[in-house]
């Protein structure tokens, strides 16, 4: 649905813009103190080594790896209001679109099929089902 958006001119570049933040919003960092997060009695994480073994293991850090520092120091690029309109009136569409679904063995729309395929999933994943069949779209 995404690529149709664009490829049949629903979206277009200048309906999007990028959202900056005012310089001003009468916000004072300064005046707020930073709650110390290792009084939490919840977390119960002390910040000692010894915690390291159970808290800090190479796969769980964010300093490293594919997710590492994401942030480029861009701003974030939004849809305009009758930009988003368009997107939930074709995505409403597309729900509501008949088509032929083999599992059901008929026709049914986007919508059911989604529904069916939460089912389906959940019957996997109690073990009524062995196999988890997708939904393929060409």
């Amino acid at each position: 649905m995404t690529l149709s958006l664009f490829n049949l001119k629903i979206l277009k570049p200048d309906d999007f813009y990028v959202e900056k933040p005012e310089e001003n919003i009468g916000f004072d960092a300064d005046r707020l103190p930073t709650p110390d997060v290792t009084k939490d009695p919840i977390g119960l994480i002390s910040g000692m080594s010894a915690d390291s073994d159970t808290f800090d293991l190479p796969e769980q850090r964010m300093d490293s790896g594919p997710l590492a520092s994401t942030s480029g120091g861009k701003y974030p690029v939004k849809l305009k209001d009758d930009a988003f309109r368009r997107v939930i009136e074709a995505f409403e569409k597309k729900l509501t679109t008949e088509f032929y679904y083999p599992p059901a063995e008929g026709t049914i729309t986007y919508g059911e099929a989604l529904i069916h395929q939460a089912s389906h999933f959940r019957k996997v994943i109690e073990g009524e089902a062995k196999v988890y069949q997708p939904l393929l779209l060409k």
